[in-house]
């Protein structure tokens, strides 16, 4: 593999990867408007528990987010990503926190999806599903943290969030600017 390959992959790599950051926290923010934007037109997402499109998916998944958490906090770790020019396979295991009134831990599933680079050079989730490999609720003392957590900033499910005051006036590479007008 010559230098220019090698650099072209770890770029592909660099952007699927955010992408996949940034699907996780427009979740966590019920942002609709950013959710849909990363999924292609005629994209799928099939997870057992719910099966349909990108706007079907976003209705869904804030609908679910909305009703059954207080807020929620996913971590994309032990990513994969398998590179054959303008599609992409990836997988990343997927712990999620969702209290549902009393904080609590939900290690949740494994995440398999498909990328691929529209005729624009942005890439985009083409398909989706989430296999269990395993799951369970780990109850958590809410006094541990103790000020630490009861005089930090409260992240919201809305544009006054911290991440929209900084990311999306400043953003932070070009790839930023060039994959995504939304910017968070």
């Amino acid at each position: 593999m010559n230098m220019e390959t090698f650099l072209a992959a770890l770029d592909a790599r660099s952007q699927i990867l955010y992408l996949y950051a940034r699907f996780c926290r427009r979740v966590d923010r019920c942002d609709r408007e950013c959710i849909f934007w990363v999924y292609r037109p005629d994209a799928r997402d099939d997870r057992g528990s719910f099966a349909g499109g990108p706007e079907e998916f976003t209705d869904w998944v804030i609908d679910l987010h909305q009703s059954q958490f207080v807020w929620t906090s996913h971590y994309v770790t032990n990513e994969i990503v398998q590179i054959d020019g303008a599609k992409a396979v990836g997988r990343g295991s997927v712990a999620a926190l969702l209290p549902r009134g009393r904080p609590s831990v939900y290690p949740a599933p494994v995440d398999i999806w498909i990328a691929s680079s529209a005729a624009t050079g942005l890439w985009k989730i083409a398909f989706r599903t989430a296999t269990t490999d395993w799951n369970r609720i780990d109850p958590v003392d809410e006094g541990a943290a103790g000020e630490l957590v009861t005089r930090s900033v409260v992240g919201t499910r809305s544009g006054d969030d911290a991440s929209y005051r900084f990311l999306r006036p400043n953003l932070l590479t070009k790839m930023a600017v060039l994959a995504d007008p939304t910017g968070v």
